[in-house]
């Protein structure tokens, strides 16, 4: 039997609350607050949490299941200083978090993405850490620790670019996490460890202005309804993955997803009748950010449909 969370108290559902983040008020303090962005299954992060009573933590991560466990794990330990958000990261910086909130950033054993054409999943772009020193205390720092030496080599090289001091080392294995432990299992003695520390004033942040959406509409509900074909425009990608039409209800249903770096938005946009017209817009059940890449997916939707 899979283990239960125990309690969702500690889950933040912080695309529904005010933005950015109240931080004293969600903690019911002020204290140094440590963000750990891909948890895993929460091991380190309410294992120093527990430590350190006087900091307050924020673990964010994507998947449920990882979640799930680290929200037991809080239940067991008793605490009070731990939330946690699911969800991407780099959503949940750029709308979430104010500027100068964090004192650390922990990332370890993050998702190499090591084939050539994956490397533009990785975390650590330029924009992406510009982000991120943008939301760090003038004396904060970022510590990240990976078994994969080109991320080591594009974090070190992408740190100062973002305004950053780069300290790197290789390390042997001593956080006692889940992936430590299975790279050391398969005969791995060091890792590679890199703490960035800002330099000079925090950058202005890479932001992305919310517009207004319109709302395109139909007379008729199409005939025929086929994906467009992917949008690469300006600071933007829309990707058109899945269909699914239901001709009887005469309603369908796209799946998009927008790249409007440091923001990636994963959402339904659905073709539905209202008051006899088909109204093209995100589906009621996805909380989306209102951006230009949004606007453009709906619009080459309805350019397809035309």
């Amino acid at each position: 039997m899979q283990g239960k969370y125990l309690s969702l108290a500690p889950l933040l559902n912080w695309r529904f609350m005010p933005r950015p983040l109240d931080l004293e008020a969600i903690y019911g303090r002020r204290a140094p607050l440590v963000l750990e962005i891909g948890f895993g299954n929460g091991e380190f992060l309410t294992r120093t949490a527990s430590e350190q009573r006087d900091h307050d933590f924020l673990g964010m991560e994507l998947e449920w299941k990882a979640v799930r466990r680290a929200l037991r794990r809080a239940k067991q330990l008793e605490l009070t200083n731990l939330r946690v958000i699911l969800g991407d990261a780099r959503e949940a910086v750029e709308w979430g978090l104010p500027p100068g909130c964090l004192s650390q950033v922990t990332i370890q054993f993050p998702c190499p993405w090591p084939k050539r054409r994956h490397e533009k999943h990785r975390l650590f772009s330029v924009d992406f850490l510009t982000l991120i020193r943008n939301r760090l205390k003038p004396d904060g720092h970022v510590w990240i620790v990976t078994d994969f030496e080109p991320l080591f080599e594009q974090i070190r090289i992408n740190g100062p670019r973002a305004g950053y001091r780069a300290e790197t080392e290789t390390v042997p294995a001593r956080l006692n996490t889940k992936y430590e432990r299975r790279w050391t299992s398969e005969g791995q003695q060091l890792f590679y460890e890199t703490r960035l520390y800002p330099e000079g004033p925090a950058p202005p942040a890479p932001s992305l202005p919310e517009v207004e959406v319109r709302i395109p509409t139909m007379k008729e509900f199409p005939t025929h309804i086929e994906l467009p074909e992917p949008v690469a425009e300006g600071n933007f990608r829309v990707n058109f993955r899945e269909l699914m039409v239901d001709k009887e209800r005469q309603k369908a249903m796209f799946r998009v997803f927008i790249v409007e770096e440091p923001l990636h938005q994963d959402l339904w946009v659905e073709l539905a009748p209202v008051e006899n017209k088909w109204h093209l817009r995100p589906s009621a059940a996805c909380t989306y950010f209102p951006t230009r890449g949004v606007q453009r997916a709906l619009d080459s939707i309805r350019a397809t449909l035309r």
